[in-house]
């Protein structure tokens, strides 16, 4: 499973409302021994749309391409 790394939020609530959920999903496919990879946004559409500072509709165009 692939995972965004950390980042550092300016909303404390919201850190720790996405520090909690990282962590439950985490937990949940490691129960089943499922690999964990965690990857910046950046390294993410580099990988989808070949370049890391993509819009969202261009990562958004691509991966509806790669599941036709």
């Amino acid at each position: 499973m692939g995972i965004e790394n950390v980042f550092l939020a300016r909303n404390p609530d919201s850190a720790l409302k996405l520090g909690q959920a990282r962590g439950a999903a985490i937990c949940a496919v490691m129960a089943d021994y499922i690999p964990v990879a965690e990857y910046t946004a950046n390294q993410v559409k580099q990988a989808i749309v070949g370049k890391g500072h993509a819009a969202k509709a261009q990562v958004q165009h691509m991966v509806k391409f790669y599941l036709m």
